[in-house]
């Protein structure tokens, strides 16, 4: 009889874990640490994503030659979410030899202003910045805009608004803009997505060996 109980109260167990790690962002993100911690123990060069499912999305990340790579990236998050995320967790930075940011879409797209966008995602960095390792963020591209969406268009102009204020906030010592996909205008951008937001494979390639490039600096 008594087995019989731990029996089910393991099988609760697993069950509730597995739904918890399926729903809860944090627990989920909290996994994959401390399963990178130890596979990853030992290795020389350790790089930390952060941001969107933009940032979820780049599997192609992996293989990034001579890195071991942890993807934290969460679809939905916005910049509170993240900083929220890293704050308690300052202090497991430190194993870390580059961070690549890549997150603020969310955010303008809920109607936020590029301006408290902006402070939010300075903040967040002034926060990573404790982590001494390299720091990267990726720039802002545009939302496609086939349909001709007047919110669209506001979306862009306020990534374009973003984009600029990071370039002048950030300490260009400690602090990269990344900028994989060049200044091309909008409409040579369409064949890297795969809907009006997010990356196709060849998109995604583009951006990884942007920040391959960044990392061998």
């Amino acid at each position: 009889m008594a087995f019989a109980s731990i029996v089910l109260l393991g099988a609760f167990l697993v069950i509730f874990s597995l739904r918890l790690y399926r729903h809860n962002n944090q627990f989920r993100s909290d996994i994959k640490w401390n399963l990178f911690a130890v596979t990853a123990f030992g290795a020389d060069h350790k790089l930390l994503l952060l941001g969107d499912s933009r940032i979820e999305s780049l599997t192609c990340a992996q293989d990034i030659v001579g890195w071991r790579v942890l993807n934290l990236g969460v679809s939905g998050i916005g910049s509170e979410g993240v900083a929220t995320y890293v704050a308690p967790r300052l202090h497991n930075l430190v194993s870390f030899d580059a961070i690549v940011l890549w997150v603020g879409v969310n955010d303008i797209a809920r109607k936020w202003q590029a301006t408290d966008v902006a402070s939010r995602v300075t903040s967040l960095l002034q926060q990573l910045k404790r982590a001494r390792a390299r720091i990267g963020v990726i720039e802002q591209i545009y939302i496609l805009n086939r349909a001709q969406d007047p919110e669209i268009d506001r979306a862009n102009r306020e990534l374009t608004a973003l984009n600029e204020m990071l370039a002048r906030r950030v300490d260009p010592n400690r602090i990269s803009i990344l900028k994989p996909f060049g200044t091309m205008p909008i409409d040579s951008f369409s064949k890297l997505y795969s809907d009006n937001l997010h990356l196709n494979e060849q998109g995604n390639k583009v951006l990884c060996e942007g920040i391959s490039r960044w990392l061998i600096e």
